[in-house]
């Protein structure tokens, strides 16, 4: 991977950074790291605002830009895909006495359901600290851009991408798919914690791991 990869990385999974923070995470000068983002900036790529402080001069933010935003993993044709399959496949008592937004919830829950049974043999034979990391496999291999960590009493499972992303932004009941998908794969209530829709920083799901199998144990996540 690149340097002006590695800036878009950067910049996808915390919205904003400085030249200098760049410069530190991707151990360079602050000059080179300004030479890739001017060219990341002429490409439309990456912008950036002025940022006044109380005390101290002003200094430049950069983030990725829309066209940025939508160079990252996206796969609306497949999220059209399922939900034509979904509506086609539902009997005439699951539409009884719904409205639109009812029958879509319903839709959304069906796709979480349908993809946890597609990966559903990767958690056999797996504690809960297992499955939450095969968990952030399966989200990376759909191009969620996945980490998860063990804090504490729980584990936190984020995603940095959303690869539907602009639908999920108008219509963020959308988001049900994922997590009916995680809490399908853990067989463990999973509780959402941020979401990218709403303008967070990251999709985010908390695991307690109270959840798990006390016997198996809870190996600790790096």
């Amino acid at each position: 991977m690149g340097t002006r990869e590695h800036i878009i990385e950067i910049l996808q999974k915390q919205r904003e950074a400085r030249a200098e923070e760049l410069a530190e995470l991707l151990k360079l000068a602050p000059a080179t790291v300004r030479r890739h983002l001017d060219i990341l900036q002429r490409d439309n790529l990456v912008a950036y605002e002025v940022v006044h402080r109380d005390t101290g001069r002003p200094h430049h933010s950069y983030f990725l830009t829309e066209a940025s935003l939508e160079m990252l993993p996206r796969k609306y044709h497949r999220l059209s895909s399922s939900l034509i399959q979904e509506l086609a496949s539902l009997g005439v008592q699951e539409l009884y006495g719904k409205d639109g937004l009812e029958v879509l919830a319903h839709l959304y829950q069906r796709m979480g359901q349908r993809l946890a049974a597609r990966h559903g043999e990767r958690m056999l034979g797996k504690d809960l600290g297992e499955r939450v990391a095969e968990v952030c496999r399966i989200l990376n291999e759909e191009g969620f851009s996945a980490e998860c960590r063990t804090e504490g009493d729980h584990y936190a499972l984020v995603a940095h991408n959303c690869p539907y992303r602009l639908v999920a932004e108008a219509h963020q009941s959308l988001c049900a798919v994922d997590q009916t998908f995680i809490k399908g794969l853990l067989g463990v209530n999973v509780m959402r914690e941020t979401s990218r829709a709403g303008g967070q920083e990251c999709c985010s799901y908390i695991i307690n791991k109270s959840e798990g199998d006390p016997k198996k144990g809870s190996p600790r996540i790096t």
